[in-house]
């Protein structure tokens, strides 16, 4: 099978792949068990001869483990276990996977994540949706200087207590928090039964510490939460309104204030299973403005809670070329994507 690009043995009654098979030009193997039988077990032990393999999915399987030299796949991008409910313990040796992009184990039976997942240095999305076992990941995730998104739908109650203890265990101390990857846009929460406050204020606290640090580029960054679950207006919102929109005068002279680091507006809304949002805002005054735009999606199910959507937005990112003193307000308004002509 020296010319096989793709191999699908989903809906099969396959219990495991054998080591002498033969993939070595295979970039697609799906061995997903869409009739939810659970047959498939074991994956091989060596798999030094799929040096091609770019997609490994493996979803609603009955597979509890991977072999260690699934880290030897230095070609694979995107690795699916989502809904293998058994499956509990990765590799303690992942880093030389340099090309993966997307690691998704939702619906899995995990509890921590190696030390050697901060060696993913191409890593973008990590889902954990309804992990309820799952710890934390904080000091297994600040090396991953390429993730942009975090999914956590469902179940946070592991992580949101390690923030807790984390933050505890560092107050009065002089070595710093430990740190989210500044790179990281989005943390989706949907879901969420446990209380998320302490997470929206992890998060607040990485997006000031990167503000504040002129050598590097700082980005937008959103959180979204269930309303039912703490996630209300953060009470460092001061302006509030009903609608989509709101408009807030700035403080004289705010543009010399050494401590004005950004923006963070916030807005509430009721999920449908799939919806595409956008933030427009508008920093004018005098003739003048200033207008960007940031969007997000929200694949929300059936959840039938409010969900709040938390953006921050970083000075440094709006250039006013000389402008500043002429800007007097500042105004936020959401729609969904649809209503803007895609």
């Amino acid at each position: 099978m020296r010319s096989l690009k793709k191999l699908y043995l989903d809906m099969t009654a396959i219990r495991e792949l054998p080591n002498g098979v033969d993939l070595e030009s295979v970039e697609i193997l799906d061995l997903t068990d869409s009739l939810k039988c659970y047959k498939f077990e074991r994956f091989a032990e060596k798999v030094g001869n799929m040096k091609s393999l770019q997609n490994l999915y493996l979803n609603r399987t009955a597979i509890k483990d991977l072999p260690n030299s699934i880290g030897e796949l230095e070609s694979l991008e995107i690795l699916g276990l989502s809904n293998c409910a058994k499956f509990e313990k990765f590799p303690e040796k992942i880093g030389n996977m340099k090309s993966l992009k997307e690691l998704r184990l939702s619906n899995t039976a995990i509890k921590d994540l190696p030390d050697s997942i901060g060696d993913l240095e191409s890593l973008e999305t990590l889902s954990l949706s309804n992990c309820s076992k799952f710890r934390s990941l904080l000091e297994n995730v600040s090396r991953l200087n390429s993730l942009k998104e975090i999914i956590l739908d469902g179940s946070c109650s592991g992580l949101s207590e390690g923030l807790i203890l984390n933050l505890l265990s560092n107050m009065g101390k002089l070595r710093p928090i430990l740190e989210l990857p500044l790179s990281l846009k989005q943390i989706h929460a949907h879901g969420c039964k446990e209380d998320v406050r302490s997470l929206l204020w992890y998060c607040h606290l990485n997006w000031l510490r990167s503000a504040t640090q002129l050598d590097l580029i700082c980005r937008p960054f959103s959180v979204i939460i269930p309303e039912s679950s703490g996630g209300i207006f953060p009470e460092w919102i001061r302006y509030d309104n009903t609608g989509s929109e709101v408009t807030t005068k700035l403080p004289m002279n705010w543009y010399e204030d050494p401590d004005f680091l950004g923006f963070v507006v916030s807005c509430v809304y009721q999920p449908r299973h799939s919806m595409h949002f956008s933030c427009r805002f508008n920093i004018h005054g005098n003739g003048f403005e200033f207008k960007d735009k940031y969007r997000f999606s929200c694949y929300c199910g059936n959840l039938s809670d409010h969900q709040v959507w938390v953006w921050w937005y970083p000075y440094k990112m709006a250039i006013f070329k000389g402008h500043h003193h002429k800007f007097t307000h500042f105004t936020a308004s959401f729609l969904e994507s649809w209503r803007e002509g895609g």
